[in-house]
């Protein structure tokens, strides 16, 4: 369908902004967390569980991503979409009056599981508007917007937590979402191609009276058969190791950038003080930015192939992370002043952008796994989620046990040991093309 610019600068506005949120509110409630722990009576002693409370967000928006593939092949962008959207939002309400630890963390579950529907029926939005280079244009930026909006999770939470309680940050984040929701239910029309020549033929042959006409899309399945088969496909790639490599690799990523939102606030308390830590929190979203922009520039100044251009990316980005985790388990260790303590943020964010949270491991899948590229990006995502809700718990009982210093040490050798395995066997296979 033919859109103006117009309706579509529309699109890519109140589409974008719900993703925003949601991105937000994964690393917002870090710097809550002494709050909630002592209104719901719980130990400070038990980390794995003050690290749940967040990380099981990255666990729901695992889980609900693999949900989001199957149904909206089915059912279209729109109608998944809205009720992602209208479902996250009453989900964030409810965080907003959880009485106790459990009930909010299955808040905060159910909310990562339509979170990760929005953020998963975004990008389709925006490819089913674009194409070509406008397409690729517009998906890089929407990818660092949304990389910054988890950067900047930490800093506002802990900006929004001194100005009023995280029940009422949850209730401030559940009527924006709640406006957005609506705004885009109203606005937006189904974009998806296979779904609209669907209607259309259903439309062809109710006027016309022809049964006989379908669409050249159409797979002459039922709804439930080919929401079967689209929860199948995602299991079956699991076993595949070139997927299992990438989605190792964005995992181990994304899991360590989750362990430094969860402990960076903590830190900085300790270390400055509730008044001034959260100008501290700034660095890590300003090196977000230099980041991307170092990505971006090597992206296109490069001149290796792409697939050696991939590993040198891996290389680089995994070094930068490796770095950016010792500097900030060990510079709190030797007492550093506060300058220092804003850099080593800032290059633990550099080492973050640079990887773009996975960005360029789902290219490389999208290349490699060409017809089941949906499937595979599933598969990364549900990793990425899960990873990142265990190593969270892991990692606070590690630093607990071993402080700052040597956990972030283990967990940095840790990265270099996944990415060690995985990308010689990536060099060898030369990227295969996985068309069946």
């Amino acid at each position: 369908m033919t859109h103006s610019w117009g309706r579509k600068a529309r699109y890519i506005l109140f589409v974008s902004l719900m993703p925003l949120l949601v991105h937000l509110q994964a690393g917002m409630l870090a710097p809550c967390l002494p709050a909630i722990l002592a209104e719901f009576h719980i130990s400070p002693d038990k980390h794995a569980l003050a690290g749940f409370f967040v990380s099981v967000y990255a666990l729901g928006m695992g889980l609900g991503a693999m949900v989001m593939g199957a149904v909206s092949q089915v059912w279209g962008r729109k109608g998944t979409g809205d009720f992602a959207r209208v479902a996250f939002a009453a989900c964030t309400w409810a965080c907003s009056i959880a009485g106790g630890g459990v009930t909010l963390v299955v808040y905060r579950f159910v909310a990562g599981v339509f979170g990760a529907c929005v953020v998963a029926g975004a990008p389709g939005v925006l490819e089913d508007l674009f194409v070509g280079r406008r397409r690729t244009g517009v998906l890089a930026v929407y990818t660092c917007f949304q990389v910054l909006a988890l950067g900047m999770g930490t800093f506002y939470g802990a900006a929004m937590e001194g100005k009023m309680g995280w029940r009422q940050m949850f209730w401030v984040h559940g009527f924006v979402a709640t406006v957005l929701a609506v705004i885009v239910l109203v606005d937006l029309r189904e974009t998806y191609g296979p779904v609209l020549l669907e209607r259309r033929a259903a439309r062809l042959r109710r006027d016309e009276g022809n049964e006989l006409l379908r669409s050249r899309l159409d797979t002459r399945r039922t709804a439930g058969e080919a929401i079967h088969q689209n929860l199948r496909a995602p299991f079956r790639l699991l076993g595949n190791p070139a997927c299992g490599g990438f989605a190792a690799l964005a995992g181990a990523a994304d899991g360590c950038l989750y362990v430094a939102l969860v402990t960076m606030d903590e830190i900085m308390r300790r270390a400055f003080g509730d008044s001034i830590r959260r100008w501290f929190l700034l660095g890590f979203p300003v090196g977000c930015v230099l980041g991307l922009l170092v990505a971006l520039v090597a992206d296109y100044s490069s001149e290796f192939p792409s697939r050696s251009r991939f590993l040198v990316r891996l290389a680089f980005s995994t070094l930068t992370v490796v770095a950016g985790l010792l500097m900030y388990g060990w510079a709190p260790e030797r007492d550093v002043e506060s300058t220092a303590s804003l850099l080593v943020n800032g290059f633990l964010g550099i080492g973050a952008g640079c990887t773009y949270i996975g960005w360029r491991i789902r290219q490389a899948a999208t290349r490699t796994f060409v017809d089941n590229s949906p499937s595979a990006l599933t598969v990364i995502t549900a990793v990425k989620g899960v990873v990142a809700a265990g190593l969270v718990p892991y990692s606070m009982v590690l630093y607990g046990v071993l402080g700052l210093g040597w956990g972030s040490t283990i967990l940095a050798l840790s990265l270099i040991m996944v990415n060690s395995c995985v990308a010689p066997f990536l060099r060898k296979d030369e990227f295969p093309v996985w068309r069946s």
